[in-house]
């Protein structure tokens, strides 16, 4: 599999996220299996929180209206996957 970049930019503003992880691996030497675990575990923790209803008091609900129907409350962080699975 050819490397996507071999050299990211020194501006952080001119990497896309991938080459940014890259970057700090290669600057403080750790793994890509070490930032796949850590953010296994950030995920873990979040989903945690979430279910223990840690945010409730930090997020406001907010109402969605839909072209059709009722209206959707948003009202948790939708982008912790509550379940996580290996």
């Amino acid at each position: 599999m050819p490397e996507p970049n071999p050299k990211p930019s020194a501006n952080p503003n001119a990497n896309p996220g991938g080459m940014c992880g890259e970057k700090c691996a290669d600057d403080f030497q750790f793994s890509r299996e070490d930032q796949d675990a850590y953010a296994i575990e950030s995920y873990r923790r979040a989903a945690a929180a979430i279910e223990a209803g840690l945010f409730k008091d930090e997020i406001v609900p907010v109402s969605v209206p839909q072209r059709r129907g009722d209206a959707v409350v948003v009202d948790q962080d939708n982008e912790v996957a509550l379940t996580l699975t290996p």
